[in-house]
């Protein structure tokens, strides 16, 4: 073997390691984060995000965004951002995106927002897709145009994406923005985005068993839905419980019992479609 050939051979042997190595890293900074270690985490992050490697400088700008181990800093945080999707980092182009879609650090400018958002949707990721779904819907950086929100949703939702998943449902119940009125269509993007614990959706099934849109009429069902989204959700959780308590005066104490032994069974760790199907059944 010549000396070129031996020269390349290190290289892609150095190449192959450090990115395993940083691959290492990336898991052992994400776990650190998740665990509230910032201080840790932001000592491994920012050597590596010097060095150019942009889901580094991504998740360095997200920290900066949270104020997670540094002071909030949005100036910061877009420095980072920018880094990160000028290398084409799709997470980072979204996030970039909604800083200039919010005014965080950068002068409010909806189709810069649609610029950066648009290259990572465009990549194939599901947040932004989503994100592009609600910009067409409201008309923000783009003309309306509800038959492309529809597209983006629907791209989005089909990766799992909850968000999407619901705003899907929601047009299809109501039967606006470019989609017609679909019961059953509402009823299945709701369940996926319920059974990956979006609440909105959960609240949005009980809706519709309680008033029998699409699916039988059924007080227990809704009982059991409004008692889980009061308990979880703060923010709207009274409106539910009178929701809840209102239904309850059409309810049998047997059915109420039902509705709070079927509550119990759906907030189970990743049981919630499970008992909603057995119930059903």
């Amino acid at each position: 073997m010549n000396i070129r050939s031996l020269s390349i051979t290190a290289f892609l042997l150095t190449f192959f390691l450090s990115q395993s190595a940083f691959a290492g890293d990336k898991e052992d900074i994400s776990k650190a984060i998740n665990e509230g270690k910032y201080e840790e985490a932001l000592r491994e992050l920012k050597p590596v995000a010097e060095q150019g490697h942009a889901w580094a400088q991504d998740l360095l700008g997200l920290m900066y965004a949270q104020g997670q181990g540094v002071p909030q800093d949005d100036a910061q945080a877009n420095k980072w951002y920018r880094a990160a999707a000028n290398q084409g980092y799709a997470e980072a182009q979204n996030r970039f995106g909604w800083m200039y879609l919010s005014g965080r650090g950068v002068p409010k400018d909806e189709e810069e927002a649609v610029k950066w958002i648009q290259a990572a949707a465009d990549q194939g990721n599901a947040h932004a897709q989503s994100s592009l779904g609600f910009m067409y819907a409201q008309g923000l950086g783009v003309s309306q145009n509800y038959n492309e929100s529809i597209k983006w949703y629907r791209a989005a939702a089909e990766q799992g994406d909850a968000v999407a998943q619901f705003h899907l449902g929601l047009l299809y119940e109501i039967g606006r923005n470019g989609a017609q009125k679909d019961y059953a269509e509402a009823l299945k993007w709701y369940s996926a985005a319920a059974a990956q614990g979006k609440q909105d959706a959960r609240l949005r099934i009980g809706f519709m068993y309680e008033a029998g849109r699409g699916v039988p009429k059924d007080y227990v069902i809704a009982y059991a839905l409004y008692n889980l989204y009061s308990a979880k959700d703060l923010s709207h959780g009274g409106d539910t419980a009178y929701d809840r308590e209102k239904i309850a005066k059409k309810m049998s104490p047997q059915q109420i019992g039902a509705g709070q032994k079927l509550s119990r069974e759906m907030n189970r760790p990743g049981n919630f479609l499970k008992a909603l199907n057995q119930y059903t059944k």
